[in-house]
């Protein structure tokens, strides 16, 4: 065999082996990328779960009872005056959203079932919401404070919101939180059998 041949299919062998390897080192980190990116939801997740059950015990029990049964009947929570003058306003800290956001953006959200990937995108929709509801109250709460034109309807309507636009969210947002923490869990990280 002439020997330009053997060093032309040998170079060719070392490229493809070179192609190969480089392909099968690139698929190793992008699988620890995407497990380390899903420790970090599952990690976000269980925080902010552990806030909504805290912001939900805090509640007395009359409005957890109304806001339980207007979740499950899927109805619009309509507070009554007496309850509403017993809660105090609510501006929660922003929920994080960031391990979210970070997995989206790395493009690996893709390798995600249907299912979870769906049972994610709304439940940080719902966070967001929430997120969205602290922000507009503490906007709503400097109008209050403030002398202002608005008739006394208005700032009744303004009243109510900052003190149960927030929890409105909070309520839905909690079971579905729960369920997806186990349905990642059940799928990507089972535990082990001994």
């Amino acid at each position: 065999m002439p020997e330009g041949l053997v060093t032309g299919i040998t170079g060719f062998i070392g490229v493809l082996i070179g192609v190969f390897s480089t392909i099968i080192w690139d698929n190793h980190k992008d699988k620890k990328r995407y497990k380390a990116l899903l420790k970090t939801i599952l990690s976000e997740l269980k925080e902010n779960k552990k806030r909504i059950d805290e912001t939900i015990t805090d509640l007395p029990e009359d409005v957890k009872t109304l806001f339980k049964s207007a979740k499950n009947s899927n109805a619009w929570v309509q507070v009554p005056d007496e309850i509403i003058n017993q809660l105090a306003w609510t501006f929660p800290k922003p929920y994080p959203i960031d391990a979210w956001r970070a997995f989206v953006s790395s493009g690996l959200v893709i390798r995600l079932s249907d299912d979870i990937f769906q049972s994610l995108y709304h439940l940080y929709d719902g966070l967001q919401s929430i997120n969205f509801a602290g922000n507009l109250s503490v906007n709503l709460f400097q109008i209050l404070t403030s002398v202002n034109r608005l008739d006394p309807e208005m700032n009744k309507y303004f009243d109510y919101f900052c003190k149960t636009g927030p929890l409105t969210s909070v309520f839905t947002v909690n079971d579905s939180i729960q369920e997806t923490i186990d349905k990642i869990r059940k799928k990507y990280f089972p535990k082990k059998k001994n």
